[in-house]
């Protein structure tokens, strides 16, 4: 009888051990999963090279990037010079992230080549002509798969380290743009002036397609700097710098024609701004250094900067770019 009384005691007691602590249980509850559950990895190249250069069905993802364009980073870039009441795009950009790739091919000493490369799909990796060529339209290759990646009519702009911005697209400007642009620079940009906002308008609607060329053209000059620096700079006397201040200018004067068409979109669209900011400073600081480089300092790009910042027939545009970014920013980042 008392073998059998002990035996319920012990049974008794391993219960309400279970019941107390749960003991015997999974360690991780659903309720424990779901908040510390990794997010999913990302895509796998296969699924990555599903999107297309020109425009293929977009891949259904999951999660979809944070396109709220007023939603601060977790973490900015190091905050770069310029005062505390100038528009700092670094405190207002978001920031997402692209998926890696191996790349074990030549990186000829330049970080931001790799850099590219090892975001950049093999699919879509340029590996032919000049080095930063090739910077420059791999990374056209990076951004299709990101922008086709979601399921918004947005943009997205590299910036460096597996990082970059979606920006949603603004009403169709793209064909109003020239309209704000005067005679003197339609013909120093001649070439590009045709192409991209004559000819390429009427099939490219969308005015962040500027934008796009903008920002592979700040991968072309900066690997370029690299490339010269490493001695492996190959493209001869070529100028990779006069495309930088080209979309400086055309890009600058798509505000213009936001503001008349879309301001709407320019008051309230922060990612936007922060973007174009971002664009701006990295231009400025490409051309600066560049054209310190012996091979380069014959560039354009130093008289087409300058007829962007001082030329009476750009001042409508100055105005609307310190009207938009502030005075303190324009005062950074335009009359030094």
């Amino acid at each position: 009888m008392s073998d059998l009384i002990k035996s319920s005691f012990f049974i008794l007691a391993i219960l309400f051990c279970v019941k107390l602590s749960g003991c015997g249980a999974p360690d991780n509850s659903p309720s424990e999963r779901s908040k510390n559950e990794s997010p999913k990895p990302p895509p796998s190249e296969d699924d990555a090279n599903n999107g297309s250069s020109d425009g293929g069905k977009k891949p259904q993802p999951s999660p979809t990037p944070s396109l709220d364009p007023n939603q601060k980073p977790p973490s900015a870039p190091p905050s770069g010079p310029g005062s505390s009441t100038s528009f700092d795009w670094r405190q207002h950009i978001k920031l997402d992230d692209v998926p890696t790739y191996s790349f074990a091919g030549n990186t000829f000493g330049s970080k931001i080549f790799k850099d590219i490369m090892e975001h950049t799909p093999s699919s879509q990796r340029f590996l032919t002509s000049g080095r930063s060529t090739q910077a420059h339209e791999s990374q056209h290759g990076l951004v299709s798969i990101m922008r086709n990646a979601t399921r918004e009519d947005d943009g997205f702009f590299y910036y460096e380290n597996g990082k970059g911005s979606y920006v949603v697209q603004p009403k169709k400007v793209m064909a109003k743009v020239k309209d704000y642009i005067g005679p003197k620079f339609r013909q120093e940009a001649k070439s590009r002036y045709d192409l991209y906002l004559v000819q390429q308008a009427t099939s490219w609607p969308e005015v962040l397609y500027l934008f796009d060329e903008w920002n592979a053209y700040v991968a072309t000059s900066r690997s370029a700097i690299e490339l010269v620096e490493s001695g492996q700079w190959d493209n001869g006397n070529s100028d990779p710098f006069d495309g930088l201040a080209d979309f400086l200018y055309f890009c600058s004067a798509s505000i213009m024609a936001l503001q008349e068409y879309d301001p709407q979109y320019l008051e309230k669209n922060t990612q936007f701004k922060a973007t174009y900011a971002m664009l701006v400073e990295q231009s400025q600081k490409y051309i600066a250094e560049g054209t310190k480089l012996n091979l380069f300092k014959n560039s354009v790009s130093l008289r087409r900067l300058e007829m962007l910042k001082r030329d009476e027939e750009s001042a409508k545009i100055r105005k609307t770019m310190e009207t938009y970014m502030g005075s303190e920013w324009f005062a950074q980042f335009m009359n030094r």
